[in-house]
């Protein structure tokens, strides 16, 4: 099993060219029934207590792989696992606390349910004189050897057949047992930078003619079709639009997240750099100080770690706080500035004991805790009350006056770009019918 965890591991996480080679080699494996490759072996290797152990892993190990490797290949894109790579995260780090401990439940079960099968391919091949042989106690061994005397004394098979029954059912019962206690309630969820034209100083980002296509069944789908705009320094830009109309597709094309997904062309300068022709690895440095995501989604947030945790791995990997007592008493600050009534409560909490809102204003904390250059905030208001979402505003004003800090907003709600908003863009189908300075749109509205 662990040379089946640690192949569908690599397999599931890094995909490519990897995935293509583990998985062929599994399928080739599996085209040969279990059974029938321990009998090869077991008659090719001889019988042993040794020779057992290796016949099972080579037998089993596809099995665990493929499995293993379907289990991270869903994880690894869930909105959590995005938006630590956005932070700028190692892959290791990552994978070991973002990912594997989503998987550990279901490889546990199927450790459980595995030792059923392992139990019965070892009586098996001991029963053909193939696996453990004497003087080591085997119950393969004993029930071929109770058959000699199966009408004389059959109860000296029955008992090694017995016992071999009722493991192999414990097991199995064991393996339904931790999946509904342990899965059921778990859940899921450039080296060298390039300039292309000199952009004004002025612009912290610049988009250009950007268009984002999609292949659908029913055909091409065209989200974006040629959008253009510009952020400043210490600048809100808000996008309004209804659903559908490509606010969340213009935050995940800016922020590199659309990948193989969708065609992208077009431009999209920060500080002069185009983000579409760098590398991931480029791009991940790049938005572990500079650039941060509000997501809508409190999916983005890891099921399985605490608040603390979240803010404290942020700040790790942005900042150049490394001690454990600092880390906390930052969390706890930052939970305090976003009206946490009891931040210590929250801090240790995990994102299942919080309300919506509450776990809303968890990611705003984690977003803004090293006041980066640029924040895009998907619907930052939707699982906010009335009250909270006034008092968010509020905090949202204080942090561009305190930190200069430039934000992109993509909403539906019309009062949250009008109290915070410098400029607007009013976006339909892909295209901006309406740009202009807040107070313009909003009190002469052209569309």
């Amino acid at each position: 099993m662990s040379c089946g965890g640690l192949l569908g591991t690599l397999a599931g996480y890094y995909g490519g060219w990897l995935d293509e080679v583990i998985m062929r080699l599994t399928d080739i494996f599996m085209s040969i029934p279990s059974i029938v490759f321990a009998l090869v072996l077991a008659r090719a290797l001889g019988p042993g207590t040794g020779n057992v152990s290796i016949i099972l892993s080579v037998a089993m190990w596809p099995g665990y792989a493929r499995m293993i490797r379907g289990l991270i290949s869903d994880i690894k894109n869930e909105h959590y696992v995005e938006t630590a790579k956005i932070i700028g995260l190692r892959s290791s780090y990552i994978l070991v606390k973002h990912i594997l401990p989503g998987v550990l439940p279901s490889i546990l079960v199927m450790a459980t349910l595995g030792m059923g099968r392992n139990i019965l391919t070892t009586s098996s091949l001991s029963f053909l004189g193939l696996g453990i042989v004497e003087p080591a106690p085997e119950w393969g061994a004993m029930l071929n050897k109770g058959i000699t005397y199966i009408r004389t004394a059959p109860h000296i098979a029955l008992f090694p057949g017995l016992f071999i029954s009722l493991t192999v059912l414990s097991f199995n019962l064991l393996g339904d047992e931790l999946g509904d206690a342990l899965i059921g309630n778990t859940g899921h969820r450039n080296i060298f930078m390039r300039w292309v034209r000199r952009i004004k100083v002025s612009d912290l980002l610049r988009v250009e003619e950007l268009k984002v296509n999609y292949d659908s069944p029913n055909g091409r789908v065209y989200a974006l079709r040629g959008l253009s705009f510009s952020i400043k320094k210490g600048e809100f830009f808000g996008i309004v639009g209804e659903t559908g109309s490509g606010k969340t597709t213009i935050c995940h094309a800016v922020m590199g997240l659309i990948g193989k997904k969708a065609d992208i062309s077009g431009n999209v300068f920060f500080k002069g750099r185009n983000l579409l022709t760098l590398k991931e690895k480029d791009l991940r440095k790049l938005y572990s100080r500079e650039m941060a995501l509000l997501p809508q989604s409190i999916a983005s947030l890891n099921p399985r770690i605490t608040i603390g945790t979240h803010i404290e791995e942020t700040l790790r990997a942005r900042s150049n706080i490394k001690e454990a007592q600092s880390l906390k008493k930052k969390a706890l600050d930052l939970l305090t500035t976003f009206q946490f009534s009891d931040p210590k409560l929250v801090y240790r909490s995990f994102p299942s004991q919080l309300s919506g809102g509450m776990n809303q204003r968890a990611l705003m904390a984690i977003t803004f805790c090293c006041s980066p250059s640029l924040v895009i905030a998907d619907e930052p208001t939707k699982s906010l009350d009335l009250g909270l979402k006034d008092s968010f505003l509020e905090t949202m004003v204080r942090l561009k006056r305190e930190r200069d800090i430039s934000v992109l907003i993509v909403t539906h709600d019309l009062e949250v770009v009008e109290k915070v908003c410098d400029r607007i863009a009013v976006i339909y189908n892909g295209l901006f019918v309406e740009t202009g300075k807040a107070g313009d749109v909003m009190s002469m509205p052209l569309h």
